[in-house]
């Protein structure tokens, strides 16, 4: 759990400056490794948000965050696909809801950087840490299952 900061003019919507916790290692390192980097990422736009940085600045941070994210997907999905998860389907359909909604708030806020980029990560913020200690630890349970 991080900082929690309320974004002003923005009613209802928390912005917090994540901290990895190391309790959500899968003890995959790829998992690991792209985890922490989504969470420095989204701290970077959280910092942005409350700084009330540019519209420049916090597209630019969007799309970086977008980007690592689909690229993340696609590398647990190759890796699914590899060890032959059997929740693949399942697990690549939450990625997707993550992405609709991005795509959803994008639509519904994409004018105004400030109040998108805080209702993103007000959704990633349960979002990240429920798929990591639920999802994303099955994957992983199931990679070190079948690596012995």
């Amino acid at each position: 759990m991080g900082m929690r900061l309320q974004v002003d003019g923005i009613k209802g919507v928390v912005v917090e400056i994540l901290e990895w916790d190391p309790r959500l290692d899968t003890s995959v390192p790829f998992m690991d490794t792209e985890h922490r980097q989504m969470y420095e990422i989204y701290s970077e736009l959280a910092r942005a948000v409350t700084a009330r940085a540019s519209q420049s600045v916090l597209y630019q941070l969007l799309f970086k965050l977008t980007t690592h994210a689909e690229q993340h997907f696609r590398n647990e999905a190759q890796q699914m696909v590899i060890s032959g998860y059997p929740g693949h389907d399942a697990h690549v359909a939450r990625h997707q809801v993550l992405l609709k909604e991005v795509a959803d708030l994008t639509f519904q806020y994409g004018d105004n950087a400030i109040d998108l980029s805080a209702r993103v990560l007000d959704y990633l913020r349960c979002w990240l840490s429920d798929h990591i200690t639920t999802a994303d630890r099955e994957f992983a349970t199931w990679i070190k299952a079948s690596e012995v």
